[in-house]
């Protein structure tokens, strides 16, 4: 997949994220498909989609979106900044996909495991799971940077 490949529809993306999970362990009953994240910053409104997240009662483990891009790691600030400004409490981890590789973004510490789907936790883990404590952070620096990601920089 280079920077410009072949538009993977939309419905193989959720057929691969679900049979991902599903080997993981996850249920299919906490899978949100499509979850649609409406806001507006600096007087602008957005709307964005996730292909899918993945949340027990009131946790969410996982937001998880697809980039058809190779290279992803351009995407994790801003997707942090997403979730900072956005959530309370802050979903477990993000990821970022493009189906090949993936970024296991640890929300709380800011801390990013790359490589296949083996660095996703299991649903035995995640179950158990105790995040550390939230990095705090400055929502001005952060709206800055979630600006500069929405606008493709």
């Amino acid at each position: 997949m280079g920077n410009s490949p072949e538009k993977v529809p939309q419905d193989r993306v959720l057929e691969n994220l679900v049979s991902i999970f599903k080997t993981l362990g996850y249920p299919e009953s906490l899978f949100i498909f499509n979850f649609k994240l409406s806001f507006s910053l600096s007087g602008i409104n957005h709307e964005l989609i996730l292909p899918l997240i993945i949340q027990e009662k009131d946790q969410t483990y996982f937001w998880v979106d697809y980039k058809p891009q190779t290279f992803l790691s351009c995407f994790e600030r801003g997707f942090l900044s997403l979730a900072r400004l956005l959530t309370n409490p802050l979903p477990y981890f993000g990821i970022i996909t493009n189906l090949t590789e993936f970024i296991l973004i640890d929300f709380y510490v800011y801390k990013t495991y790359k490589g296949k789907t083996e660095i996703i936790p299991h649903y035995t883990e995640i179950k158990t799971y105790s995040p550390s404590p939230a990095k705090p952070f400055n929502p001005e620096i952060e709206t800055k940077i979630l600006n500069l990601y929405l606008k493709g920089g």
